[in-house]
């Protein structure tokens, strides 16, 4: 925890918490790849350009859902998460559950699935065979 603004810190880390909680991890990565520029433009007195209004509207349009409670735990020096929770939970919106029990897929879409997301790979593989294949000795 920060000792130059521990209030500060709390909120922003409880934060972070509830936007892991309610939103997608690219709607996480999105809005932070656009913070550190609109600080930047900020503290460079370009508030008034137009990418600002832009950056701000992902923004607010991202906090839509970020509410609930955060539980905190307090030791000297240090803050610890205990549990989260909010009606917007992205975790508990999925019927998904541990084991073999059926849950948002069947099994016949996880083959798929990997199938797909094995592309890259099989293409990768093929077009080393398909060079190897066409080099001249």
């Amino acid at each position: 925890m920060a000792f130059e603004a521990p209030a500060a810190e709390t909120l922003l880390t409880a934060h972070r918490e509830l936007e892991k909680l309610v939103l997608t991890a690219r709607q996480q990565r999105i809005k932070e790849s656009v913070a550190a520029p609109y600080g930047d433009l900020v503290h460079e007195g370009q508030l008034l350009d137009p990418v600002c209004r832009d950056i701000e509207a992902l923004l607010i349009s991202s906090q839509q859902r970020v509410t609930g409670e955060v539980h905190l735990l307090f030791r000297p020096g240090s803050l610890f998460i205990e549990g989260v929770e909010s009606p917007y939970s992205l975790m508990a919106a999925s019927k998904g559950v541990y084991g073999e029990a059926v849950g948002e897929w069947t099994p016949t879409d996880a083959l798929g699935f990997s199938k797909i997301v094995a592309l890259p790979g099989v293409f990768y593989r093929r077009a080393g065979e398909n060079s190897a294949g066409s080099a001249k000795p």
